[in-house]
């Protein structure tokens, strides 16, 4: 087996990367937590609760009122709020095919 060659290296070239091989820098900004929202002291569970009690009375007027409160609740998102919605809520919405509601 032939010996091996000490091969000289300038330091000036000892940290060098070719380009190809480079990694790009990491950005150093951290992005925010989400928000936390809390309960609104069962606030949500009683308007569930009256939306229930409505659709067993008028089933018509229950989902127009959602369907309102979804376009609302979208509209002030700037249309994030439909788009986390599973398709079939979505279609069960009238949202055919990521629609926005009016």
């Amino acid at each position: 087996m032939p010996a091996k060659q000490a091969v000289k290296v300038a330091p000036e070239q000892v940290n060098k990367v070719a380009p190809e091989q480079a990694v790009p820098a990491q950005s150093s900004a951290v992005e925010p937590p989400p928000p936390v929202v809390e309960p609104m002291d069962g606030q949500a569970e009683e308007l569930a609760a009256q939306l229930r009690a409505l659709a067993a009375v008028d089933p018509r007027l229950a989902n127009q009122l959602v369907s309102e409160l979804v376009a609302s609740v979208d509209k002030a998102t700037g249309g994030a709020f439909t788009a986390q919605l599973a398709p079939e809520v979505r279609t069960a919405l009238g949202l055919l095919d990521g629609a926005v509601p009016a």
